[in-house]
């Protein structure tokens, strides 16, 4: 009996777990716990940051759906009449029942910086202005009246620019750079100059290093860095390119390159223009070949186009 006590007490202290052993246990569980708990920071802090980058890349492509809307939907009556001619190159429309009695007549119309030209139908035609390769003042008809019942237009006046970054953005973020910044003249389309110290600004982008504005020439079939190279076609656009350089929140560089285009029709209305002058003429006149009562038709906007 003595024996089989002893035997059953010294299996019971066999058994059990010595101090040391329960120290090298909870070290073990100690660190696989810290090792833990790092891979679960640091997938909390990988998460943060994706988000703030998709948020950053979302403002880039927020920006730019911001230009498509206002470029596609950019307005000027000259899409669909042409340019009033002065009385030393008059106008003559035909008339039911004699054409060469009928004279346009100069219009009456009080001409301004927004507005320096009318068409035929005495439309008034925006005049668009490229200071400077970052910075584009045009005419749209993207605007969205927020509130019913107010004196405001669905045409607009637009500028982008680009302007310093704020000091609270600045303190935030690792490069220097600049803000892209729009601006919208609502109300009082017709008033005679812009005053654009007076509009309230809209940020559409921060940290931008580098924002260009080009234009396509449909005569040369290139692309221009300012309206004046445009000569005729100033004021009737056909394609406008944007490159946007951006620093992202890494501090990488990251460079976007658009091109849109309006919704109108390639309709040209220097084609009517000419029938209207070539009508004008003496019967005994016409169809003879002068360039500058009949032009030849340029090549189509769009035609063999390449980015």
């Amino acid at each position: 009996m003595h024996r089989l006590t002893l035997a059953i007490f010294k299996t019971n202290q066999q058994s059990g777990f010595t101090l040391i052993e329960i120290l090298i246990a909870v070290a073990i569980l100690s660190f696989m716990s810290i090792a833990v708990f790092q891979i679960t920071t640091e997938s909390f802090d990988i998460k943060d940051s994706v988000t703030n980058e998709d948020r950053e890349f979302l403002q880039v492509d927020r920006a730019l759906e911001r230009l498509n809307l206002d470029f596609t939907e950019i307005f000027t009556p000259l899409y669909f009449s042409h340019a009033y001619r002065s009385q030393n190159q008059p106008n003559r429309f035909e008339s039911r029942r004699d054409f060469n009695s009928q004279q346009a007549q100069a219009p009456k119309y009080e001409f301004s910086d927004k507005f320096k030209q009318v068409t035929h139908h005495t439309r008034p035609i925006p005049y668009f202005e490229n200071p400077d390769p970052s910075t584009f003042i045009f005419f749209t008809a993207s605007n969205r009246r927020k509130y019913t019942n107010i004196k405001e237009s669905r045409y607009a006046w637009v500028r982008y620019d680009l302007m310093p970054m704020t000091r609270e953005v600045e303190q935030h973020r690792q490069a220097g750079g600049q803000r892209l910044v729009r601006q919208v003249q609502a109300q009082n389309i017709y008033s005679r100059e812009h005053r654009w110290g007076e509009v309230q600004e809209q940020t559409l982008l921060n940290n931008v290093q580098r924002f260009i504005f080009e234009f396509w020439n449909p005569s040369t079939q290139r692309w221009v860095s300012s309206l004046e190279l445009l000569n005729e076609n100033r004021s009737r656009l056909a394609l406008i390119k944007v490159t946007l350089e951006w620093i992202d929140p890494l501090g990488n560089e990251q460079v976007f390159s658009r091109v849109f285009r309006h919704y109108w029709t390639r309709y040209d209305p220097s084609i009517d223009e000419a029938a209207y002058r070539e009508a004008a003429r003496p019967q005994n006149q016409r169809g003879e070949t002068d360039q500058e009562i009949l032009p030849n038709r340029p090549r189509d906007d769009f035609d063999d186009f390449e980015d």
